[in-house]
């Protein structure tokens, strides 16, 4: 008895879900972004319900084609996981938050890659890859709606010393 196509894509998608856990389990630092918040609120029910109730029924038949369509996901995702997990090591080695721009309304900051989170103190109006934050601080300030590309924030940094 074949496996069907949906089974083949299932297994998939748990080969892809079980290598980011085992991943950011492995990894003393978060992956880049809330993807990873994300992952652990859906990845788990997801995993448990798609493999146990397909994988297990499929296993019993056929081990070697499961283990080949786990391992397919794993492979496609690996080499995007490893290079973030690498990128997010390079920028956690880095000084922390250098700060481009300051004044009594707002810091420009580059985030080593520490999870930067709204506070009591200051909140984040915008990110801009990589890890550079536009934090608010005291009252509100229109300029900081205009800052949505590169482009301005640069022209912005020269225009403000």
């Amino acid at each position: 008895m074949e496996m069907t196509r949906t089974t083949k894509i299932t297994l998939g998608l748990c080969g892809i879900d079980a290598t980011y856990i085992i991943l950011t389990l492995l990894t003393p630092v978060r992956l880049i972004g809330n993807a990873h918040e994300w992952m652990w609120q859906i990845t788990p029910s997801l995993f448990i319900f798609l493999f146990f109730r397909i994988a297990y029924t499929e296993w019993r038949q056929r081990k070697d084609a499961v283990i080949g369509c786990l391992m397919t996901g794993a492979t496609i995702v690996l080499p995007f996981a490893l290079l973030l997990l690498l990128l997010q090591l390079y920028l956690t080695n880095a000084p922390n938050d250098e700060i481009l721009y300051s004044s009594n309304k707002y810091r420009v900051v580059i985030n080593s890659g520490a999870l930067v989170t709204n506070s009591d103190f200051f909140r984040i109006e915008k990110v801009y890859w990589p890890f550079i934050y536009i934090i608010k601080e005291g009252y509100y300030d229109d300029e900081l709606r205009k800052l949505d590309n590169p482009e301005r924030i640069e022209r912005f940094l020269r225009e403000n010393p």
